[in-house]
């Protein structure tokens, strides 16, 4: 509970020498230090490593590899970030969002809901939303440096845009959060990236159990956001084009606008395309007109 993050930084040091194992299972509960039982223990030292606040203390470039690599992300995470870092300080709460930045380009797909959790989020999402907040700057420079990072993996960056609009994030993140976060990911996926976010737009359309007589304005917004977003990419020319997500856009509005597709084992490839619950004569025309537009966008396109 004493210990400084230097002590700890050494700690680690003679244990991969291999330091005498008694020693260290002496005073932490497990000898190898990284191990899980471990991790509430080492909470101070790693909250006190921001006594080198702006920069990142050189502890975690020993630490985060290892937990990546050993698969104990998810625990340490809520552990010692998500419980420890996000509900104190805001120079502990700054670090927070410098180790997502200094995690992602070696995080995998399955690893990015790990990392976005609640508590991390909400300080996200409430430090963009005013420049009266403490850590408005930080916020910005956040989104700014996520969309630069090169992922070489599509599904990373989908992954990422996934948990902005869902679970913890919002679907309208970026006009919440007058940023252009959202956006700046869409442009750097490719036409697979594109039809993979189309598949996630049309599951949340699918999903949404919302009575149509029961909607309010922001539950409407659900259905009518996700068509809003598909017919978004079909006018959006600086993404990367392909017919494949294309006419998904408009097999799916076309569907959704002029049928009532029932589960059945008949339907094939359309089985994606059955609601939870049906659609109000309002949000079919909504889909109608939006199918129209897409249509013409999309001849347009190829008579260019």
């Amino acid at each position: 509970s004493d210990c400084s993050t230097e002590r700890f930084c050494l700690a680690l040091a003679l244990r991969r020498n291999n330091f005498d194992a008694d020693f260290f299972k002496k005073y932490w509960e497990r000898s190898r230090i990284l191990h899980g039982k471990n991790f509430s223990h080492m909470i101070n030292p790693l909250m006190a490593s921001t006594e080198s606040h702006p920069r990142i203390h050189v502890v975690w470039d020993m630490i985060l590899p290892e937990i990546l690599s050993r698969n104990r992300l998810k625990e340490f995470w809520e552990t010692v970030v998500e419980s420890g870092l996000m509900t104190s300080s805001f120079e502990r709460k700054y670090l927070g969002f410098l180790l997502v930045l200094k995690i992602l380009p070696h995080a995998t797909a399955n690893q990015i809901p790990l990392i976005f959790t609640a508590n991390w989020m909400r300080c996200l999402i409430n430090s963009l939303t005013s420049e009266e907040r403490n850590l408005h700057a930080a916020a910005k420079n956040f989104c700014n440096e996520l969309c630069e990072i090169k992922m070489t993996d599509r599904t990373v960056a989908l992954a990422i845009i996934e948990e902005l609009l869902g679970r913890f994030g919002n679907k309208r993140f970026d006009s919440l959060t007058h940023t252009k976060t959202v956006a700046s990911l869409l442009q750097n996926l490719d036409s697979d990236g594109i039809l993979d976010y189309v598949a996630f737009l049309q599951k949340s359309f699918c999903l949404d159990a919302t009575v149509d007589s029961e909607e309010t304005d922001d539950d409407l917004g659900v259905r009518q956001w996700a068509i809003d977003q598909m017919l978004g990419l079909v006018r959006n020319s600086k993404l990367s084009r392909s017919d494949s997500w294309l006419l998904a856009v408009l097999k799916f509005i076309f569907f959704q606008a002029y049928f009532n597709v029932e589960k059945s084992d008949e339907i094939g490839d359309l089985s994606n395309f059955v609601v939870k619950s049906p659609l109000s004569g309002e949000l079919r025309s909504f889909a109608s007109a939006d199918y129209s537009a897409s249509w013409e966008n999309w001849q347009r396109c190829h008579l260019l």
